[in-house]
C-alpha cells in the first residue's frame, strides 16, 4: 500500500455575534401604524357621515304641490351648502324667494325655505362637511 498521509481541512467559522433587540422598535413601528390607520379610517367615515340638516317637504304658495322644502341646520355648526340638487335631475331648479338657492350659509339653528320648479321626490344636498341624500313620498 502506498504512503499516502490524509491532512484533515479545518474550516474555521467566524463567531456569532450578538444581535440589537428589535423587538421595541417592532412594537413602536406597529403602534404607530395602528393609530395613523386609525386616524385614516376615521378621516374617511367623517366624510362619508351626511350633514347635520333636517329637510322637509311642503307645499309652495298653499297649492299642495310638493315644490318647497324647508331646511333647518341642526348641527354643532355653522355649515355651508354648495349645492342642492332635486331628483337627480338638471332642469329641476332651486332656488330662493331672493335668488338662487347655492350657495347657502346656515347657522345653528336657521331655517331656509328653497322652491323647485318640480315636486320634490329626493333631494341630494353637497356641503362643506359632506354629502346627503333625502327621500319623502306622499
Amino acid at each position: 500500500m502506498s504512503d499516502q498521509t490524509t491532512e484533515a481541512k479545518i474550516v474555521s467559522t467566524p463567531p456569532v455575534l450578538p444581535q440589537k433587540r428589535k423587538k421595541f422598535w417592532r412594537g413602536f413601528q406597529i403602534t404607530v401604524g395602528i393609530i395613523f390607520g386609525g386616524i385614516l379610517l376615521l378621516k374617511v367615515a367623517a366624510g362619508l357621515a351626511s350633514p347635520d340638516l333636517e329637510l322637509m317637504r311642503t307645499d309652495a304658495f298653499l297649492r299642495n304641490d310638493g315644490k318647497a322644502l324647508q331646511v333647518t341646520n341642526v348641527g354643532r355648526s355653522t355649515i355651508t351648502i354648495n349645492d342642492i340638487t332635486v331628483n337627480d335631475r338638471s332642469d329641476c331648479s332651486v332656488s330662493t324667494l331672493s335668488g338662487p338657492a347655492s350657495p347657502m350659509t346656515l347657522k345653528i339653528g336657521d331655517k331656509k325655505m328653497l322652491f323647485s320648479s318640480c315636486q320634490i321626490v329626493r333631494a341630494n344636498v353637497k356641503t362643506d362637511q359632506g354629502s346627503g341624500s333625502y327621500s319623502f313620498s306622499r
